[in-house]
């Protein structure tokens, strides 16, 4: 009988609350249960403190952050994998391409790519990844384009649809006095530049003056490293009209998966104004939720809502970043006249949550699951789908 292949998973830590920590601890416990597997983390923001080994079936190695070499070193030590997967961004990874340990493993890159041109000083690193996977198509045409005779993977997201579903009983979660009555616009994102938070709530200002009974729920950290929220409502007059999670939800303590599809279940409307976005799990969960969604015509986004959502027009793009890349430009009229929109035409809300429902059930982590076992039986060289 062979050995199990051993793969280490390596990105933010799956005991955290970041979209990478989310992805990583729905693939990475579900890859943990396949006989012909092991599987480690090496979990960026990780402090070593214990964790329940009954939810995350897995060895978590301690990391400082993405350019903690010396954890990585440790854990390929301790762990020998022969198979190492990394989740995120290029520049948080680029270091193992010039590691002394690279020729001893097969090198999986998950990327998510949020925006064009293709950018040419990416291209040795890329090249020296085994196997390419990005989380879109956009994201893929993009490599593709950079790279057009590399095979290039792409695997979406998914969203755990027990998890995140509709409620029954949403009059009743309403029923709370700054919800009771009223049309609620949310949006869930890590307050950072690239959510665009303010174009959502100048937006929502704009509507307010005409919609009484509009409400703006913001769910992320008032005070990270995007925006001062407060004072952006206070700004835009928003006292009694908006909300914004506190403090104490972060990265390190997020809520907790039923608490979150409750909020979701609150908004009538979930609305994501980013100017760029490899994914977007807020959308998917959203559309689990049965909630339609509003989101920016511009990177993964437009594929995910297309057809099941409005999609707000970009007025152009701009250069962003040391990598060049194009960032959306976003309509505010036009993001406010999608939303007021869907307020008047509840029909049309409605037919956009159950085919965004649709569209979830067909994006679940476990249907998901035997492309990844492809990928790293390919990459290992080894069938462990048996």
């Amino acid at each position: 009988m062979r050995d199990a292949v051993r793969v280490l998973w390596v990105s933010d830590s799956p005991l955290t609350g970041s979209g990478f920590a989310r992805v990583t601890r729905e693939i990475t416990t579900r890859l943990a249960k396949m006989p012909g597997l092991q599987i480690a983390c090496v979990g960026w923001n990780h402090d070593g403190w214990p964790y329940e080994r009954a939810r995350f079936p897995l060895i978590v190695f301690p990391s400082r952050d993405c350019s903690d070499t010396t954890s990585f070193e440790r854990a390929f030590r301790d762990f020998k994998p022969q198979v190492v997967i990394t989740l995120g961004e290029i520049w948080m990874v680029d270091w193992l391409q010039r590691h002394p340990l690279r020729p001893q493993f097969k090198w999986i890159g998950y990327f998510p790519v949020d925006g064009r041109p293709f950018y040419p000083p990416w291209e040795p690193l890329l090249k020296d990844v085994d196997e390419l996977v990005t989380m879109s198509e956009f994201g893929r045409q993009v490599f593709q384009s950079g790279l057009p005779s590399r095979k290039i993977h792409m695997i979406y997201h998914g969203v755990d649809t027990e998890t995140f579903h509709p409620l029954a009983d949403r009059d009743r979660l309403k029923s709370h006095e700054r919800f009771r009555g009223k049309f609620v616009v949310g949006c869930v994102a890590r307050n950072q530049p690239r959510k665009n938070i303010p174009a959502l709530v100048k937006a929502v200002a704009q509507l307010c003056g005409k919609i009484n009974n509009l409400h703006l729920y913001l769910h992320m950290n008032p005070c990270d490293v995007g925006y001062d929220i407060v004072t952006l409502l206070h700004r835009y007059r928003l006292e009694g009209r908006a909300d914004v999670s506190g403090p104490e939800f972060n990265m390190h303590q997020p809520l907790e998966d039923e608490q979150l599809n409750r909020l979701y279940n609150i908004f009538d409307v979930m609305a994501l104004p980013s100017v760029a976005e490899g994914f977007g799990l807020p959308i998917l969960e959203s559309f689990a939720a049965g909630v339609p969604v509003v989101a920016t015509d511009y990177s993964a986004c437009s594929e995910l809502v297309r057809g099941r959502g409005e999609l707000v027009r970009i007025l152009t793009t701009v250069c962003a970043g040391t990598n060049l890349i194009e960032h959306a430009v976003l309509d505010v009229a036009d993001l406010a006249a999608r939303i007021e929109k869907l307020y008047h035409n509840p029909k049309l809300a409605n037919q956009y949550a159950q085919e965004g429902l649709e569209f979830a059930r067909e994006l679940t982590w476990d249907g998901l699951m035997p492309k990844w076992l492809a990928l790293i039986a390919t990459t290992a060289g080894v069938d462990v789908r048996r």
